[in-house]
């Protein structure tokens, strides 16, 4: 199984780090060549305790790498995780246009039976939303897309990532299933 997170920032460079620490082979989708080539050098965006040194880990067992180019990190994912922060304005209303028009950018390169599982906060029908837009330009191809809500926290995300109380995921096919589950079990005890 390989995983593209796309979107990294908080949410984003912990999920990347946290798959590939459990032996998940994670490609990272940065915005900018810059931003991938300081993750690849083992710096994380932002401060988040331990950060830094477990993508040095996921880059030295060689589970990890960033990339700019969405041909390579989408194409050779089986699951792409959307991990983007929903950026908000100065009266606190989020600009979901952001993170859906990321979403449909990669469209081209998703794979047939390749899930989607979006974790950036959107408002309810969003995935509904994806799911139509995609079926206008799926030339033959399935994709599945499901939701699981963002549920980290500054200062202790990893923790919260890798020993969660509760997973919730939104997920209309088994096919889905069967893809997500292998990748979210080694965080369930």
């Amino acid at each position: 199984m390989k995983v593209c997170v796309f979107g990294l920032w908080h949410l984003g460079s912990v999920t990347a780090a946290c798959l590939a620490s459990k032996g998940i082979a994670t490609v990272g989708l940065a915005e900018t060549a810059t931003a991938a080539a300081a993750l690849n050098a083992g710096k994380a965006p932002l401060y988040e305790p331990g950060l830094d040194a477990l993508v040095e880990q996921g880059l030295r067992s060689g589970f990890l790498s960033f990339t700019s180019d969405p041909a390579v990190a989408v194409s050779a994912a089986e699951l792409v995780w959307v991990a983007f922060d929903t950026p908000i304005d100065d009266h606190d209303v989020a600009d979901t246009s952001f993170v859906l028009g990321r979403v449909r950018s990669i469209f081209p390169y998703l794979n047939d039976g390749s899930v989607v599982l979006l974790s950036s906060q959107l408002p309810v029908g969003s995935t509904a939303l994806l799911e139509r837009d995609f079926s206008g330009v799926a030339e033959g191809r399935r994709v599945s897309f499901a939701c699981s809500p963002e549920n980290l926290r500054l200062g202790d995300a990893i923790r919260v990532f890798t020993e969660p109380e509760r997973i919730v995921i939104g997920i209309r096919d088994g096919e889905a299933r069967r893809m997500i589950e292998p990748v979210l079990e080694p965080f369930c005890d």
